[in-house]
């Protein structure tokens, strides 16, 4: 049910910015509360007491946001695994006993190099590690105007799908979030690939290409030297969907072990084409 929040920023003033906001979202302000100036001047992660006397006077507190929590790291180096561990593990607790989500907004760095989008966030990696859910967003490299809201790790249950959506203009200054649905696209991807109308032009004329060698493929081969290649298994699967590529079959090796095969028949229209 209806639950009051906990906003921390040290960078969004709540009177000029973060209350007008709140109001055009149509939050119930008598349900949002922030630290007061005298105390956001000295606050820090460290003062775990401090927030949990804060949480209990705002009454049945369950979001509190810090956002960033590298504006309240006090002496901790966050570049340090082992002290930034020791910084939130407190926090962790705190959570547990006031059945809290303690929601960190943090940024990432300006690595260009294809690497894991959990290494994109700044400083240690005990910022991810040491949680139990972390999403990126990320704008749509195909429609400048779209973001993508995409989960990186999830430890309190199934993995989801990411979802899109686009910031639209509202009362004067003031903007929307307006959902767009789900989408396939991974962390990796968003922040690692090119367009994504690329990529799965990439990821079909390498399915061609395979299927022009020989008609049948175990997946296991077949995303063995995908990955080579540098196509991720969601890419191969939309250029699978794509291309009508049938439906996999379970088959019996003569070794007796069973694979799923991909194939398409001799008379794929794919493959007539590409070979006129």
């Amino acid at each position: 049910g209806p639950a009051s929040s906990l906003i921390i920023s040290g960078e969004d003033d709540p009177e000029d910015t973060l209350v007008p906001r709140l109001i055009e979202l149509d939050a119930d302000l008598e349900r949002v509360f922030f630290l007061t100036l005298d105390t956001q001047s000295w606050f820090t992660l460290h003062h775990v007491e401090a927030l949990e006397k804060a949480i209990q006077q705002c009454g049945g507190v369950r979001f509190v946001a810090i956002d960033p929590p590298t504006s309240y790291l006090g002496d901790c180096d966050d570049h340090k695994n082992a002290e930034l561990r020791r910084l939130l593990t407190p926090l962790s607790m705190l959570a547990a006993r006031t059945r809290s989500a303690v929601v960190f907004n943090t940024h990432i760095n300006k690595n260009v190099a294809a690497v894991d989008a959990l290494m994109r966030v700044m400083g240690s990696v005990a910022w991810v590690n040491a949680v139990r859910a972390a999403h990126m967003f990320a704008r749509d490299q195909d429609d400048p105007q779209r973001r993508m809201m995409i989960p990186m790790k999830m430890n309190l249950g199934p993995e989801k799908r990411g979802l899109a959506y686009r910031i639209v203009a509202a009362r004067g200054t003031m903007a929307r979030v307006e959902w767009l649905g789900e989408v396939d696209t991974t962390a990796d991807e968003a922040m690692n690939k090119g367009p994504r109308k690329q990529r799965d032009v990439l990821a079909r004329d390498f399915l061609i290409e395979k299927f022009q060698e020989k008609l049948e493929w175990t997946s296991e081969e077949l995303f063995r030297e995908a990955k080579e290649e540098g196509h991720s298994s969601n890419a191969i699967y939309e250029a699978k969907r794509q291309l009508n590529v049938p439906k996999a079959r379970k088959v019996s090796l003569p070794n007796g072990r069973a694979v799923w095969m991909w194939w398409v028949p001799p008379d794929w229209p794919h493959l007539k084409q590409d070979r006129d």
